[in-house]
């Protein structure tokens, strides 16, 4: 077993702790970041046909630097190295997300983090996320104590009703749980 570990920047359903401590145990974070020139949206094809989140880049010329519209956050997570892997099929490496590398500034220190960055075949911007899955980035969003600003954005976002019960059930009982964590903040 070894002892490296690795820089891992999320910006949506992953935001929350008690997502992706879920997801990957060793996950801790470590702190918010901003994503000057980015944008975060919902218009990425899942396995389950909705729509998931993935940060693109703006161009500095389509706006002016201030315009909090294009300006996305992140958090960075410290994780085991080992842990990687599984990370990788969870969130569908290769399969609707590649992997970058992105440095980012966390003060006055600059860490580079990995990144998963949606696979352009898989964009549609007719998608639409889950109700739950939406509310699964809110939550992360209000937990790091992102922008009110930001997370008003997120909460406009138009989401519709998981017809999967079994899939809808599953992801009621983490967000509940996410729930009780911001609640105790």
């Amino acid at each position: 077993m070894s002892n490296s570990r690795l820089h891992y920047l999320a910006y949506g359903s992953n935001l929350h702790p008690y997502r992706l401590s879920r997801r990957v145990p060793s996950a801790c974070p470590i702190g918010v970041v901003p994503l000057p020139n980015r944008r975060l949206v919902f218009q990425k094809r899942g396995a389950d046909g909705s729509g998931k989140c993935y940060i693109t880049a703006v161009s500095e010329s389509a706006h002016v630097a201030s315009d909090s519209a294009h300006f996305a956050f992140g958090v960075v997570y410290d994780i085991a190295a080992e842990d990687k892997a599984d990370l990788d099929r969870i969130e569908g490496l290769g399969e609707g997300y590649n992997e970058e590398t992105l440095t980012v500034e966390l003060g006055a220190e600059r860490l580079d983090a990995f990144v998963y960055v949606a696979d352009p075949a898989y964009l549609n911007e007719s998608l639409s996320p889950y109700h739950w899955y939406k509310e699964m980035v809110v939550l992360g969003a209000r937990f790091h104590a992102l922008p009110s600003e930001y997370v008003s954005r997120i909460e406009t976002v138009l989401s519709k009703p998981d017809l999967d019960s079994t899939r809808e059930s599953s992801n009621a009982d983490i967000l509940e749980s996410m729930r009780r964590l911001n609640r105790k903040m």
